[in-house]
C-alpha cells in the first residue's frame, strides 16, 4: 500500500440547474410545451421543476443520460434558448461530445495502466463509468485504482503485472 500514491476524494454532481430567465424556466418547466417535450425527447431522463427557485432538476436511471441533460439545460439556461429545433441541435451536439469524451477517458485509462489494446465495446463501458458514482467516489478512478493495486500485488507475487492490470480495470 506504501507504494501507491492514488489522490481519494468525493465526488457531488449538481442535478439542480438554475434558469435565471423567467421566460425560458417557463417553458423548459411547461410539461406541454414543444420544447421540452424535444428535450425529453433528445436526452435520456426525466425532469422535475421548482418554480420557487426557477430549477428544474434532472432525474433518470443512466448516469450518461443525466450528464448529457445537466450540460444541455445549462446551455438552453445560459443563453436563454427554447425553440426546439435550437434544443433538437444543442442535445445533438453534446452527446458527440459525451461519446468522444467518454472515449478519451477509457483510452487514457488504459494509456496510464499499459494494458494494451482493448475492444471498442469494453472502452466505451470503462469510458461510462467516469459519470458513474458510487457513495460519492467516480467509478472510473475507483478501476484505475484496483487495476494499480492488482498489478503491485501480482508483482508481489511474480505473476503477469499487464494482465493483473487488465483484470483489475475490468
Amino acid at each position: 500500500m506504501e507504494r501507491y500514491e492514488g489522490i481519494g476524494h468525493l465526488e457531488r454532481i449538481q442535478n439542480t440547474i438554475t434558469i435565471p430567465n423567467q421566460r425560458t424556466f417557463d417553458v423548459l418547466a411547461d410539461p406541454e410545451s414543444r420544447s421540452q417535450k424535444t428535450l425529453l425527447s433528445e436526452i435520456a431522463c426525466e425532469l422535475e421543476n421548482n418554480p420557487d427557485n426557477r430549477c428544474l432538476i434532472v432525474r433518470g436511471d443512466d448516469p450518461l443520460g443525466r450528464e448529457a441533460a445537466r450540460r444541455v439545460i445549462r446551455q438552453l439556461a445560459n443563453r436563454s434558448i427554447s425553440a426546439p429545433n435550437k434544443i433538437r441541435a444543442i442535445a445533438r451536439k453534446t452527446s458527440g461530445e459525451l461519446d468522444r469524451e467518454v472515449q478519451n477517458a477509457a483510452r487514457k485509462a488504459v494509456r496510464l495502466l499499459g494494458i494494451g489494446s482493448v475492444h471498442p465495446d469494453i472502452l466505451s463501458l470503462v469510458g461510462r463509468l467516469k459519470f458513474r458514482l458510487s457513495y460519492s467516489q467516480n467509478q472510473l478512478k475507483h478501476a484505475v485504482e484496483v487495476a494499480y493495486l492488482a498489478g503491485i500485488m501480482a508483482q508481489e507475487l511474480g505473476l503477469d503485472i499487464t494482465l493483473a492490470r487488465r483484470g483489475g480495470l475490468l
